[in-house]
């Protein structure tokens, strides 16, 4: 028998013949890392954080992660309990990773004034009307890490599923270098296997759609009164999404016969900019629909093969 109160763990005790709600001491603690019961993504990161190897967590209704990326480095059953773990589009999804720092070193580089740091791309680099005139010093760490393959995760009774990636952003109207549809998003897998073993029983697990491109807006030409300007075109749908990753050559993935593994499905591509119906002596054209985005494959290795 199972019991759940809001905020605290259910948990089954080894008889099975009761059960008692978490909540502190070291008796508690010992039951509570054997076996746990979570209801959001919340208390599956604090039930993969307790949880002492080989335990097992069991899912008591769907899950949806929230923007958040689940790590799990140690050896555990995750039980879906015929439930789904839903990986929207801001989520990292379930990574399977154990590493440890083996040297870290810091790195101190010096840069004349008509250099800039980006943030987003994490380096300096030379921008065409220079700097702003101060120094540049930038602190940096090179770190080498060692992985940890020797422990199985495994994952049964239950599917793992990537939602569809971002739609393209639409054009501008008006706009000479905007208006046409930006790119459909491709998602990332759900699952990314950095080290150890994981092992799937009974168990979907399923790669998002590429987003839609984004549709294309109207622009107009240099002489306006002469024309009506052209539709912009749409932009291309984004990849389908895989739905594993496995990203080193020692990584394990082992699925048995009642699961399925499957990527998602190309995105369409975004509509062309619609024509304008005011013009002088041209008649305006509608832009062209933007290109499908390609099929990926189940399984992506990020590896040499």
């Amino acid at each position: 028998m199972i019991t759940y109160t809001p905020g605290c763990f259910a948990v089954r005790s080894e008889s099975g013949s009761k059960s008692s709600n978490v909540t502190s001491g070291k008796n508690d603690y010992e039951v509570l890392s054997k076996e746990i019961y979570v209801s959001d993504i919340f208390e599956l990161l604090q039930a993969v954080e307790n949880i002492r190897p080989w335990g097992k967590i069991f899912l008591n209704n769907d899950i949806d992660m929230s923007g958040i990326t689940l790590y799990i480095n140690k050896s555990l059953v995750l039980n879906l309990n015929g439930h789904s773990i839903y990986a929207d589009q801001n989520s990292g999804g379930l990574v399977i990773e154990s590493k440890f720092t083996v040297k870290s070193k810091k790195i101190i580089k010096e840069y004349p004034s008509d250099y800039v740091w980006n943030d987003d791309d994490h380096k300096v680099y030379k921008p065409f009307f220079g700097g702003d005139g101060y120094n540049l010093t930038v602190i940096d760490h090179d770190v080498k890490y060692e992985y940890n393959d020797d422990f199985c995760v495994t994952i049964q009774d239950g599917s793992i599923i990537r939602q569809e990636g971002k739609k393209g952003k639409d054009g501008e109207p008006g706009t000479w270098m905007h208006c046409s549809g930006g790119r459909g998003e491709t998602p990332s897998a759900p699952i990314s296997i950095k080290s150890g073993v994981l092992s799937l029983i009974n168990t979907n697990v399923t790669g998002g759609n590429g987003g839609r491109g984004g549709k294309g807006a109207h622009y107009p030409w240099p002489h306006l009164p002469f024309s009506g300007g052209c539709g912009a075109d749409g932009g291309r749908g984004g990849d389908a999404g895989s739905a594993i990753s496995i990203e080193r050559s020692e990584a394990r993935l082992i699925v048995d016969k009642n699961s399925k593994i499957e990527a998602g499905l190309p995105g369409e591509g975004g509509e062309g900019g619609e024509p304008s119906d005011i013009y002088w002596f041209y008649k305006s054209k509608a832009g062209s629909s933007g290109k499908p985005g390609k099929s990926r494959s189940n399984i992506e290795y990020k590896y040499k093969k």
